[in-house]
């Protein structure tokens, strides 16, 4: 029998005893032993609803630290069910520091939790809101953000008040306006991006179908033969600053940071605010516009609290990466190397292209420069779905357009040309592998499989465990 079954067998053993001395029935419906697909090992003990009073006794913060500790010392958590769940094996650590692994279309990876990565599709992480003090990791964060963006075939507008964080994409091509250096300049740069919404809208306007988001316009544009749009990330390093400096809260650049937000999400233009400090009133416009707060070490409990993130002001301070999120719990950021951005001689242009991605537009701009749904079946091997939805992919980025009339057929673009003459190594791939598609990757939840014993008679099943990381 497993070692940590037994221990559930003392656990359950252990809480009933306390629930009971805390004149508070153990009425459990079922206990059940599983295992996360981590290899994590838990308990879980439902109560029986219809033999309980009081349910906020069971889960009062007094009891659930007594819990704990009856427990010895293995982390116990309150499911809205109904539930305890215990945690039985080791309490995972957070590593010290994570290489970045690469891109994935359409995915954006933040980093590392105690049980897996931290990885989101772009529309899942939204908005985002990044503090922390100097030399805890948020510059290289923001700089890991503006690199997947890139990878993705996105553009980047950015205010780098201080000049250290982003030099390295100054002279990049995927740059929408040149970096602003100064506040006066951020102010300028907002007001440019909230131009570009007013552009979109516009052509959101004339595009049939009536498209309510990017991704419905650039299919229609496809559909048609017509140019699609690039997403954008707007990045605004030492936003409080810059906010303090042009007028305060109540100020234009203050104001304008909050419309770009609610504005920007329908036409692609995904926005960062980034700071060393907040404040109360430096969040509260765009507080209803962020959806994800990563929080590394801060200086002050008002920071902490201004982002919602609390615990950030007790993260250490000698643990580089380490951040504190809103929706996540603990996670240790990716560390990117400034290698993948620059190299010796300055700019390197980001390797957009697959081996076997490569070879198919090397074939084709050599010839004719027309791809098929045909070629691609006939020199990629891949299905005829496969073909039409990496058509559709390739013309988004900017890659393909359509071939004049022909429905099916569509020629390689410039941008190909320019990405083939400036790549580091020949493509040599012979066979296709299609790219990871986009969306959100598995997160915390899992359904178990669960083995169950029971002190009494099990019925049931228990709720899915999606608790935040501590």
């Amino acid at each position: 029998m497993n070692a940590y079954f037994e221990d559930a067998e003392a656990v359950v053993r252990l809480l009933s005893g306390y629930l009971a001395r805390k004149r508070l029935n153990p009425a459990f419906r079922w206990v059940k032993y599983t295992e996360s697909p981590e290899n994590d090992a838990w308990m879980l003990a439902m109560l029986d609803l219809g033999r309980v009073q009081n349910l906020a006794a069971y889960r009062s913060q007094e009891l659930m630290t007594d819990l704990r500790a009856v427990a010895k010392g293995r982390p116990v958590y309150w499911l809205e069910d109904g539930a305890y769940a215990v945690l039985l094996s080791p309490v995972r650590k957070l590593p010290k520091m994570v290489v970045f692994p690469g891109t994935k279309r359409g995915v954006v990876r933040i980093g590392m939790r105690k049980r897996g990565e931290l990885a989101l599709s772009w529309a899942s992480l939204g908005h985002v809101m990044v503090a922390g003090m100097t030399g805890v990791g948020k510059s290289v964060f923001l700089r890991s953000l503006a690199y997947q963006m890139v990878q993705d075939g996105g553009q980047i507008m950015a205010a780098d008040i201080d000049k250290v964080t982003l030099p390295m994409f100054e002279a990049h091509p995927a740059l929408f306006a040149p970096i602003a250096e100064t506040e006066v300049a951020a102010g300028a740069l907002l007001e440019r991006a909230l131009g570009e919404c007013e552009h979109r809208s516009n052509l959101f306007k004339g595009m049939e179908g009536y498209p309510e988001t990017l991704e419905e316009y650039n299919k229609a544009a496809i559909r048609l033969g017509e140019a699609t749009l690039a997403p954008i990330l707007v990045m605004l390093d030492e936003f409080s600053a810059t906010v303090e400096a042009l007028g305060g809260a109540r100020g234009n650049f203050a104001s304008n940071a909050a419309q770009l937000g609610w504005r920007g999400r329908k036409f692609g233009l995904r926005v960062v605010y980034a700071a060393q400090d907040f404040s109360k009133e430096t969040v509260g416009k765009i507080r209803d516009q962020v959806k994800t707060v990563v929080a590394f070490k801060v200086r002050s409990q008002e920071t902490a609290r201004a982002v919602g993130v609390e615990k950030a002001y007790h993260l250490p301070a000698d643990h580089p990466g380490m951040a504190s999120t809103n929706l996540y719990g603990y996670v240790q950021a990716y560390y990117l190397d400034k290698a993948l951005i620059t190299n010796e001689s300055g700019l390197a242009l980001p390797n957009l292209l697959s081996e076997a991605e490569e070879e198919l537009f090397a074939r084709a701009w050599s010839g004719d420069r027309k791809l098929s749904r045909a070629r691609l079946i006939e020199w990629g091997g891949m299905s005829e779905w496969t073909a039409r939805s990496t058509l559709a992919e390739w013309a988004n980025r900017g890659w393909v357009e359509k071939d004049g009339g022909q429905t099916n057929s569509f020629c390689v673009t410039q941008k190909i040309g320019d990405l083939l003459s400036k790549s580091p190594t020949a493509p040599t791939g012979s066979n296709w592998s299609p790219s990871t598609p986009s969306g959100s990757p598995t997160g915390s939840k899992w359904s178990p499989s669960l083995s169950k014993w029971s002190p009494s008679t099990p019925s049931g099943s228990p709720s899915e465990f999606s608790g935040r990381e501590e």
